[in-house]
């Protein structure tokens, strides 16, 4: 019996592992196994998955693509057209209310600087709209404001003629101050829209001073259109007549004023970023 006894011992030890001891394969450590090291519910190499944080260079990256993109002249006439078009309406809205309530003299230049400045926040509305997405944004709130204002004192320079005329102050027309006068007028008025957004542009075009010029010639030609209506008008045609006729010039001014500005905005944007 002793020697059985020995035999069974000798036989359990050669058959036992040398190495050390092996605990029980776990669940987890099972299941990575079968999925080629990853677990099924969590991330790589058993741990819990790191949530994902936005990337941070996406703005930079933004603001590196914007800059190779120039204003199309496509969209910069359309949102042109549209905002001035649309804007020109409200003064013509100034006039038919001026003569429905009877107004004259101050009382309707007063009403015609505010409606002007109407204008000019739906056109700088336009402009500012146009140009989102390109090398030249700008801040629409601030376009639009300086846009405005600048309106504004272009309508209240346009409405002293007629205004003087309604208060019986007789222009000599044929005095050469009275034109050197009406002269220097009418360059502060076609420079006061140019003059008000060229600060704005200044630091995203080069050599932004030149926006003040193009405006005043595509504007220089723009405005004739809004005096062909006048010949067709008079007491006797209808309101509605008189707002369509009105209506289209604003449209022609509105389109000959975005194809100039559009195109000399985009030879511009297209010299190189070094010139700035």
């Amino acid at each position: 019996m002793a020697r059985f006894g020995v035999l069974s011992r000798a036989r359990r030890l050669r058959r036992a592992p040398t190495g050390p001891r092996r605990e029980p394969e776990s669940d987890l450590w099972r299941s990575r196994r079968r999925n080629g090291g990853r677990d099924r519910h969590r991330g790589t190499n058993g741990r819990a998955p790191q949530r994902r944080r936005p990337y941070r260079g996406r703005v930079e990256v933004d603001l590196e693509v914007r800059g190779d993109i120039l204003p199309r002249l496509g969209r910069w006439v359309a949102f042109v057209v549209a905002g001035e078009g649309v804007g020109f309406l409200v003064p013509v809205t100034g006039f038919a209310l001026a003569a429905t309530l009877g107004l004259t003299g101050w009382a309707a230049w007063a009403l015609l600087v505010v409606f002007g400045a109407g204008e000019g926040a739906l056109l700088g509305l336009g402009q500012s709209l146009a140009l989102r997405g390109s090398r030249i944004e700008v801040p629409i709130g601030r376009w639009v404001g300086a846009t405005a204002l600048a309106a504004s004192v272009a309508w209240s320079i346009g409405m002293l003629p007629p205004t003087l005329a309604d208060l019986g102050v007789a222009v000599d027309w044929g005095s050469p101050v009275t034109w050197a006068v009406a002269g220097v007028a009418g360059i502060v008025l076609l420079a006061t829209i140019p003059l008000a957004q060229w600060p704005l542009l200044a630091g995203r075009l080069p050599r932004a001073w030149r926006w003040i010029p193009l405006n005043m010639a595509a504007w220089l030609v723009g405005l004739v259109f809004t005096f062909l209506p006048s010949p067709f008008i008079d007491e006797s045609t209808a309101p509605a007549m008189s707002f369509a006729l009105f209506g289209l010039g604003g449209v022609l001014m509105a389109t000959t004023v975005a194809i100039v500005t559009g195109w000399g905005l985009r030879r511009m944007a297209r010299e190189p970023v070094a010139a700035r």
